[in-house]
């Protein structure tokens, strides 16, 4: 593409083909076509294509059904917590069958627009994935290979404190964002999301 132009992202919101229908499932995917920003095979970009002739559609899943674990670490010798001692965090990309179909579908769906003819104009060619991975010409497995060796983290995480009836084993606030089990203690971001929103969760918080 001209070196010279930097295109403006716009964000395409749709849902994912096996799925459509479900009215929970509804703008589960969002597409991201702008400047290349993302890693591409563990480098910021490919080393014999400049940044500013670079481009990608990124596709990502906005509510995944699987799930990952937040654990705190163990109180101290004296029974104390330590403040400063970070939480193991296991994300659980990938577990759950509908999260690798829906991806896979949008990984497609990212390759056809970016060989459609009016896209095809400005591109010359696909970088990553490679042209025997391309626009659904390789079979489900080698799309779900490359999807789990290329997956990363939006950044919007959520939900590790969701909120929930009281008696709700997996609840940790009420309706009202209070801590269960506590006085005094709410939480006030992302985290009490029962679901991660189909949206960004900057905004949505």
């Amino acid at each position: 593409m001209d070196g010279s132009t930097h295109p403006m992202p716009m964000y395409l919101r749709t849902t994912a083909e096996p799925l459509k229908g479900s009215t929970r499932l509804a703008n589960d995917i969002m597409l991201y076509p702008g400047p290349l920003q993302s890693r591409i095979g563990g480098t910021k970009r490919a080393a014999d294509v400049p940044g500013d002739r670079t481009f990608m559609v990124q596709a990502t899943l906005m509510l995944g059904f699987s799930a990952g674990a937040l654990t705190l670490p163990p109180p101290g010798s004296d029974g104390r917590p330590d403040l400063d001692a970070m939480p193991a965090i296991e994300l659980g990309w990938l577990t759950h069958d509908a999260d690798r179909v829906r991806l896979r579908d949008a990984t497609r769906l990212a390759l056809q627009l970016a060989e459609s003819p009016a896209m095809s104009q400005v591109l010359e060619g696909p970088i990553n994935p490679t042209e025997d991975v391309v626009n659904g010409r390789s079979p489900d497995d080698a799309i779900d290979a490359w999807v789990a060796r290329h997956v990363v983290s939006s950044q919007h995480a959520s939900s590790t404190c969701r909120m929930g009836a009281d008696g709700d084993p997996a609840a940790v606030c009420d309706e009202e964002g209070r801590v269960l089990g506590t006085k005094g203690l709410r939480v006030v971001d992302a985290s009490l999301m029962p679901d991660c929103p189909r949206a960004n969760t900057q905004a949505t918080t």
